[in-house]
């Protein structure tokens, strides 16, 4: 392959997610929407097509490949060609059961090695568009390019992929930074977390196939008005609410469970994007996110106090999270190494939250949207995924993967979490 088809080789946080991929740790990220006409048209293959060819010529991570994904130097190539037939499938049935869908998705890796773009889209019966991704191309907004009015768009004249995370922005890290991660790394987290909740250890090896559970909790277009009202009130977020809410659920549950009494705490992961920082528009398909790494003692309620408190502390602590990125070049290049080296041990976190904002479209009503992401293996235990949709609704994605913790504990986390945000809702 000549020089000319290279794009750029891979940045730290597109080589993480490579490696993770490649393992078989991760499969996919997943972002769907129904899409409805003013008439309520069926979204035709001329008219999926079209947006399709105008997006790839506008978004240059719609075209890549990766070259030596498993070596030392990863890079992303060019293809010279797309075949749509091979990446976009119209299916005769209604979306139906959103949970099965995703579910499905996950156990359909992005296989980089076959001779396709890193994303692939399915159009059901009733307009719903399910766009997955390789997370190395992009975060969550890349739903971005799934958002399109099915119409065309003016592609520009020469397309590059948008710099690496360490060219666009400082991510030095602080002394205290590294001798926080130095003692993770002597430390063992069976010991380091011994009274934080992480669900089951991970699994010892990667099965040949294995699944991603997900369930998804649709709050309504008046219950999230409400909550959104009391939030600015309390001069706070729905992140926050929603993070308060999910902190407690599990914190309840934990305790219920016999033999829990030595664990007092919970280890969060919240997602934070760096677009604004870095002065990147929502529009453009890359990675730019890191997360806020918090542990919290067991709540046994709501306060709006509590969720105005975290609001703050995680508008606070965005710019240092770029100093998370910057930790990962002390794996010298060794990635695979890293991840190997969680199997079989303690989980470092806990739950997960992901907040996408708001899905929408000029020139289509959205129906309802839905995110939700893998990395079930040796991620967070409990994985929430928020999406807003422009009907006023938020749906709510829970993901774990198989064996990270019992089913019935995960079912009972998505009830209560429902039954606690409806509470919530009618307070406000």
């Amino acid at each position: 392959m000549s020089s000319d088809d290279i794009f750029r080789p891979a940045g730290l946080l597109e080589r993480y997610h490579m490696t993770r991929q490649y393992l078989r740790l991760d499969s996919c990220v997943v972002v769907a929407g129904q899409f409805i006409g003013s008439s309520d048209e069926r979204l035709t293959t001329d008219a999926v097509y079209a947006a399709l060819v105008h997006a790839i010529h506008a978004h240059a991570a719609l075209s890549v490949r990766i070259m030596n994904e498993a070596g030392p130097a990863p890079a992303f190539c060019r293809m010279p060609a797309i075949d749509l037939e091979r990446v976009v499938r119209f299916l005769d049935t209604d979306a139906g059961d959103m949970n099965m869908i995703a579910e499905g998705e996950f156990m359909n890796p992005i296989d980089p090695s076959k001779d396709l773009p890193l994303w692939r889209l399915t159009v059901t019966n009733d307009n719903v568009v399910v766009f997955a991704w390789h997370h190395t191309t992009g975060d969550g907004q890349n739903a971005s390019c799934s958002r399109q009015d099915f119409r065309a768009v003016k592609a520009p004249a020469e397309l590059k992929l948008t710099a690496p995370l360490e060219e666009l922005t400082d991510l030095s890290i602080s002394f205290m930074t590294f001798v926080h991660a130095l003692w993770g790394l002597i430390i063992p987290p069976s010991l380091r977390l011994r009274s934080v909740w992480t669900g089951n250890k991970t699994l010892t090896t990667v099965p040949a196939t294995r699944k991603t559970n997900a369930r998804f909790i649709s709050i309504s277009a008046v219950s999230v008005s409400r909550l959104l009202s009391s939030a600015r009130a309390h001069d706070t977020t729905l992140t926050a609410v929603l993070y308060i809410l999910g902190v407690s659920a599990l914190s309840k549950l934990i305790s219920k469970q016999p033999g829990n009494e030595r664990f007092k705490r919970i280890s969060t992961f919240v997602a934070v994007s760096f677009r604004s920082l870095v002065k990147v528009p929502i529009t453009a398909m890359c990675e730019l996110v890191s997360a806020y790494h918090t542990e919290e003692p067991f709540l046994t309620g709501f306060s709006w106090e509590k969720a105005a408190a975290y609001s703050k502390r995680l508008h606070k602590a965005v710019p240092k999270t770029r100093e998370t990125i910057g930790l990962i070049k002390l794996l010298n290049g060794d990635y695979e190494g890293f991840f190997k080296s969680k199997l079989g041990k303690k989980r470092g976190v806990s739950m997960e939250l992901s907040n996408l904002g708001l899905f929408k479209t000029d020139a289509w009503r959205i129906g309802g949207a839905y995110f939700a992401q893998d990395d079930g293996v040796v991620g967070g235990t409990l994985k929430m995924n928020m999406v807003g949709s422009p009907n006023g609704e938020v749906n709510i994605s829970v993901t774990w993967g198989d064996g990270t913790v019992d089913d019935a504990f995960a079912e009972a986390f998505v009830k209560d979490l429902g039954i606690a945000v409806e509470e919530l809702s009618n307070k406000s």
